[in-house]
């Protein structure tokens, strides 16, 4: 694998789950980006099956003309009984690892999480985010080779 995308799903309506416009758009942009910074790569996105993850998923799917692949073990939801679970979440990264790109797509306690635990454990370094939130509809990119990580923003260039 030579990038790893970590995306926090877009904003949503809280009764349902779905995207809200600005969650739909913000999307949309991260998935052009996204598109760009994977062009002649082979790439799978992993989801969440939580609406607002899936619906997510979706979009960046149809811009990268690939399948989504829900797992349950991407949805964390504080009280649900969807717990984060970040050496599940590795060992399913490690499964997928002989493509060129993964994109996950899920919530925001991976988000805080998983860059710095991926980086310490799967590449062996320590300077990545942990605990850092970011905001709905962008993404954490890690450059496996480099051994980077950066933030992705819908809007910023």
């Amino acid at each position: 694998m030579e990038k790893l995308f970590i995306v926090r799903h877009g904003s949503y309506y809280p009764n349902g789950g779905c995207l809200t416009s600005s969650g739909q758009e913000d999307i949309q942009l991260l998935s052009k980006k996204i598109g760009r910074m994977c062009k002649g790569l082979k790439v799978r996105i992993l989801t969440s099956p939580a609406p607002r993850g899936l619906e997510s998923a979706k979009i960046i799917a149809k811009q990268l003309h690939i399948k989504v692949e829900p797992h349950e073990v991407l949805w964390s939801e504080p009280g649900s009984g969807h717990d984060c679970d970040i050496e599940e979440t590795l060992k399913l990264i490690q499964k997928v690892s002989a493509t060129d790109v993964v994109i996950l797509v899920t919530h925001l306690e991976y988000t805080d999480d998983l860059p710095h635990n991926f980086g310490h454990q799967v590449l062996g370094v320590t300077n990545f985010p942990f605990f850092q939130e970011i905001n709905k509809g962008c993404a954490w990119f890690i450059d496996c080779v480099k051994k980077t990580c950066e933030l992705v923003e819908p809007y910023s260039n």
